[in-house]
C-alpha cells in the first residue's frame, strides 16, 4: 500500500483500488472518504462515497469508520496491511493494542508537536495547514510505501 498526497487529501493506493480521503477535488474511481459531511447522498459511477461511520468493503479493501466526539476515524485494511486514520485532535482514539502498519492523522492548526513521538506506530502526517514547524523530526515526502517501512527506524512523515 502506497500512501500520498492527492488533491489536498490523502490517497491510499493498492494493487488493485484506491481509498481518497477529504480530497477538494474530484476523483474518478476508487472509495471517497470524507471525515465531514459533503451532502453528496448519490453517484452515476462506480465510486463508493463514505460519510459517516460503518462498515464497508470496495474492491478487497476493507473500512471500518467510527465516530468519537464528532470526529471521523476509519481503520483501512487491505491483505495483511491495516491503516489508521484519524484527526490530531482525535489521538486519544488511536488503539495501542492493534498491529497497525502505518497511522495517517490529518492535522489541525493547534496540533500539540510534542505529541509526535507518542504514537507508537509508523507516522503519516497531511500537513496542509504547514502546522508542523521546521523543528518537527519527520521526514518530508511525497509518498510512503508501507513495503518499505523499516520497523525500528524513526517513520514519521509529512506529507507535501
Amino acid at each position: 500500500m502506497d500512501i500520498s498526497k492527492h488533491l489536498n487529501g490523502v490517497k491510499i493506493s493498492t494493487g488493485n483500488a484506491s481509498v481518497f480521503i477529504d480530497p477538494d477535488g474530484e476523483v474518478d474511481s476508487g472509495v471517497v472518504i470524507f471525515t465531514e459531511s459533503q451532502g453528496i447522498s448519490e453517484t452515476n459511477d462506480k465510486r463508493l462515497i463514505i460519510e459517516g461511520p460503518g462498515e464497508y468493503e470496495f474492491q478487497g479493501i476493507y473500512l471500518k469508520g467510527t465516530k468519537k466526539n464528532d470526529l471521523m476515524s476509519f481503520v483501512i485494511s487491505y491483505n495483511s496491511r491495516e491503516i489508521y486514520f484519524t484527526n490530531s485532535k482525535a489521538l486519544d482514539s488511536i488503539p495501542d493494542d492493534e498491529p497497525f502498519d502505518a497511522v495517517i492523522i490529518k492535522v489541525d492548526p493547534d496540533f500539540d508537536e510534542t505529541k509526535l513521538t507518542k504514537i507508537a506506530y509508523p507516522t503519516v502526517y497531511l500537513d496542509n495547514s504547514n502546522v508542523l514547524s521546521e523543528k518537527a523530526d519527520a521526514d518530508t515526502v511525497k509518498s510512503v510505501n508501507l513495503k518499505k517501512i523499516v520497523p525500528e527506524e524513526k517513520n514519521i512523515y509529512k506529507l507535501s
